[in-house]
């Protein structure tokens, strides 16, 4: 055990180092309408400070209410890494001999407990865990959402987030949800809304603050915590009218820009079970095409040398919420991949997170109404408790 927990401490002290190895971090100057992402030049400016504190890549954002925004920049045509674009084998998470392949740690200073599989659906797949700060204030809420190309992963390996995130000081909630090929889009996207709602219900009961719920995911936990974030109708369904969403990060996401280019690359055999057979439809689970001002800052954290989702996509992505004025942070990262980004962008969420709550934002809103939905309090037998 001792040995595990020197073996973790020790990459995120990596981590944290490559992320500062990385600054200064670039800047892109804001987009003309029929102009690409531009390629990443070093002009960081210290007055235009992102959400987390740091120097965004896409500038500062337009502040609300100001001139009218300009219409969306055109797609650009599909850019893939250079090089061999091997798309991932049946299991898109953490690699064995990573910290999230080991067992969840043992609740340790700065948690009070950790509870499992509660139920926020009737599915067996709905279901997540929580990990309580030993705090005695109110705390930001955060819900986690796990990668595996919609098909495949498990809540069980990210309890190391779970609890390093928990020791930060936030309310985390790390869900399962159903996967393809049993169900496609948009199920996947209405499970985890009906998560977070859950949690903006139920996360007070638990020390968390409903006016700061935070939505972050791997891969394509990012882009359905993205979509669920940018198209209101997802919230909807669970019984949400009115925006709770506080702030989004998005970790090597993939598919914020999915429409059909996609059907002639290598990833089209990843979308086709998740999406359905034709890819003229799959631009309606596009993140990007649900872009508007008034959005929730994002935080979005890209490996270059990722091989499994286009960091492109991110930037197309992040490009269209600078455009509509929306806090935008992002990060290209040299020399990291689709799972060393999360290891290292991790790092970046709790500052993120933080700097967003010392500032109202039009997420924030009165303590909610009791709703109807699943029981908080999880019955005898369904979910473990320790601590």
């Amino acid at each position: 055990m001792q040995v595990r927990r020197v073996g973790v401490l020790a990459v995120g002290l990596s981590a944290l180092l490559v992320l500062i190895a990385c600054r200064p971090l670039l800047a892109l100057p804001p987009l003309a309408l029929n102009q690409t992402p531009p390629t990443p030049s070093v002009a960081p400016d210290p007055s235009e400070a992102g959400a987390d504190g740091q120097v965004p890549l896409l500038g500062k954002a337009r502040p609300p209410g100001g001139a009218a925004r300009p219409a969306l920049p055109p797609v650009p045509p599909l850019a893939l890494p250079p090089g061999p674009f091997a798309p991932p084998g049946p299991l898109w998470s953490m690699p064995p001999g990573t910290p999230g392949a080991l067992a969840t740690p043992a609740p340790s200073s700065g948690i009070r407990q950790t509870l499992s599989d509660i139920a926020y659906g009737g599915d067996n797949q709905q279901r997540l865990d929580l990990y309580v700060p030993a705090r005695e204030e109110p705390v930001p809420m955060l819900l986690f959402i796990h990668g595996g190309a919609w098909s495949s992963g498990d809540k069980s390996e990210y309890g190391w987030l779970g609890v390093q995130l928990a020791q930060q000081g936030m309310l985390v909630a790390v869900a399962n949800y159903r996967l393809s090929p049993a169900v496609q889009h948009p199920q996947h996207a209405l499970d985890v809304a009906a998560a977070a709602a859950w949690l903006y219900r139920h996360g007070a009961e638990y020390g968390g603050d409903p006016q700061r719920l935070y939505l972050a995911g791997h891969s394509a936990g990012a882009h359905l915590v993205s979509l669920v974030a940018l198209d209101s109708s997802y919230l909807a369904a669970a019984g949400i009218s009115e925006p709770i969403v506080a702030g989004v990060a998005g970790f090597a996401g993939a598919a914020y820009d999915i429409d059909a280019r996609y059907a002639s690359t290598p990833l089209a055999p990843l979308f086709v079970p998740a999406f359905g057979q034709d890819p003229s439809r799959w631009a309606d689970a596009a993140p990007l095409r649900y872009v508007k001002p008034g959005a929730p800052p994002f935080l979005l954290v890209h490996g270059l040398m990722d091989n499994q989702a286009p960091a492109a996509s991110a930037q197309t992505f992040a490009a269209a919420l600078q455009q509509q004025g929306v806090p935008t942070t992002l990060y290209l990262l040299p020399q990291l991949d689709h799972f060393t980004a999360l290891l290292t962008g991790i790092t970046t969420l709790p500052t993120f997170v933080r700097n967003l709550s010392d500032k109202p934002t039009d997420a924030r809103r009165p303590q909610p109404a009791r709703q109807a939905g699943p029981s908080a309090r999880p019955g005898p037998g369904t979910p473990t408790a320790h601590g």
